[in-house]
This record gives structure tokens, sequence and C-alpha cells, in this order.
């Protein structure tokens, strides 16, 4: 694997300062995390845990000290630890729904299940597609300028085609996905279900797709979309974000933000970092692949058939 490095492209004054403006949005928007990972750290009684040991604790021992009718969620503790580690920053006001599920963290490390899950299951496809449409079409700019080959409502696939004219698109989702996308040119619009039958290709994205599934499901998702590719040219290109633990990086504080955000609203969803990535992409059987580190909180990645 080639080692995660920054795009050698230029990328305009522009570009870079709408993605640091959305990067300081994300962590406004989202402030509530810190206080409110906070709150369920003193739920758990880990402060009070580790002030009792006497010294530093690894997750493991700290997840034997909680009080749980069960066998502690060890995966989520550890990263409700590494956003408490990383980040001293915490205060803020969201809309009640999105907040609900952040006061169940404690319970489901306690009892399993995500914490959106355990809240609520609202209304909230049109409102999500719509945010997630506006927010690519600025990350779609650096993820061209950042990479020059090209490659939900299809709003990614139109910036594509836009820029490479030669290229045709399919935009592959579910039905509720795709009985809303508005229609693009030289984009085709396709239902189905991304765990069986893939529409066949040369190139195939995943545009912040696989940060919603745990491991096994991953492995599924990534081994039927590379058998949709060509064998000798076919690429299948992952936007999605890798984590860095330097705290050195502009988007670090977002990225560890949506971390945890993932691990609320989605069951064995997540964010990864480049350790995470290499062990998953060799789990499903990929052992070349590069990943490209550009000026946004997402990385692309390529992954090849052998």
């Amino acid at each position: 694997m080639a080692p995660l490095a920054t795009s050698n492209t230029d990328i305009t004054e522009d570009v870079h300062q709408i993605l640091q403006a959305q990067s300081d949005i994300m962590n406004r928007c989202c402030g509530f995390v810190d206080s409110l990972a906070i709150r369920s750290a003193v739920e758990l009684h880990i402060p009070d845990i580790i002030h009792s040991h006497g010294h530093p604790m690894t997750v493991s021992e700290i997840a034997s000290k909680v009080d749980s009718t069960s066998s502690p969620n060890i995966p989520s503790l550890a990263r409700l630890m590494r956003v408490l580690a990383f980040s001293p920053m915490f205060l803020a006001l969201t809309h009640p729904a999105t907040l609900v599920p952040w006061n169940e963290i404690s319970r489901s490390i306690k009892e399993g299940g995500t914490p959106f899950e355990i809240a609520y299951e609202p209304e909230f496809n049109d409102m999500f597609n719509s945010g997630m449409a506006s927010k690519t079409q600025k990350v779609m700019k650096a993820i061209l300028k950042g990479y020059k080959e090209g490659f939900w409502t299809g709003s990614a696939l139109a910036e594509i085609v836009k820029a490479h004219p030669h290229m045709n698109g399919i935009n592959f989702d579910l039905p509720h996905a795709v009985t809303t996308a508005q229609p693009f040119p030289d984009v085709t619009h396709v239902i189905g279900d991304m765990f069986t039958d893939i529409p066949k290709g040369d190139t195939i994205l995943l545009k912040t797709v696989i940060h919603d599934w745990g491991g096994e499901n991953c492995v599924k998702i990534l081994q039927n979309f590379i058998r949709a590719i060509s064998e000798k040219r076919g690429k299948v290109i992952i936007v999605d974000i890798v984590l860095q633990s330097d705290g050195k990086e502009t988007f670090e504080g977002a990225k560890m933000t949506l971390e945890l955000l993932m691990m609320t609203f989605f069951n064995g969803g997540k964010e990864r970092s480049e350790i995470e990535w290499k062990k998953l992409l060799n789990e499903a059987g990929f052992f070349r692949y590069n990943i490209i580190q550009i000026p946004a909180l997402v990385s692309i990645t390529e992954i090849f058939p052998q």
C-alpha cells in the first residue's frame, strides 16, 4: 500500500476556504458532542474508576469496572474515550430530535444497540438527503482537484460527469433515495441493493458509504462491488474519512466528532484510522490499494482487483 500522502495537485484558495469553513461549521454544529461525551463518562463513573485505580488504565480495565447488567461494549467505550482524550472543548445546542440519542450513549454501552435505535427512529430521509447533497457539492470540488483520474441523490456523480464530459454514470441507491433524486445530464438513476446485484462499470465510487457499516457488512459490500468492475482496468474508489491521531491535521477535530456521531446513530458505523482501513481491506481480500489525502474531511482510497 502506498503511504498516506497529501496530493500535490493545486488546490485553489477558494476551495480551501470553503472546506475550512465547512470544518468550522461542523465543529460548531456538533459542539455538544464533547459535553455529552463527558456526561456519558460521568454516568459510567469513569472518572471515579480511574481515580480509585490510582494510575492510568486501559479501556479493557475500565470496562471491567463499569457497573453493567451484561458485558460492556468495549469497542464503543474505546471510541468514547478517544473523543474525550482528543478534545477538551465542549458546549452547545442543537435540534432536540438530533440531541436525544446522545443521552443514550451510556445505556448503549451497557445494553448494546445504537443510541439512535434506543431513542427513536424519526423520518429524517428528505432532510438528510438534502443536506448531504448540499455538502457533496462543496466536497466534490476538492475531490476533483485532488484526484485527476476521474471516475444519494446523484449529486456527487453529477459533479464528476460535469468535470469529465466523456463519461456516463449510474447513480445506484435504495428506492427512497432514487425516487427523490434530481435528474442530471448523463446520469442514470438505478434502484437496487448493494448487498445483492451491482450494475457493471469501469469504476465504482463509494462516497461516505463504508463508514455507515460494521466490518462484516463492509467486507460484503466491497467484495460485491469489486466483482462488478473490470478485472484488468477496473477500480473501486472510496471517499471516506481516514482518522489521524497526531492532532496536527486541520479537520481532525471534526473527524473525531463525526466518529462519535457514527457510533451514536449507526449500528456498526464508524470512522476508521489508516490502520483500521488496512485491516478492513485486507479482510475483504484487497492488498492493492492507495490512500490519497486531500484538503477535506474525507480522503480518497483506490482499491483494485487482484
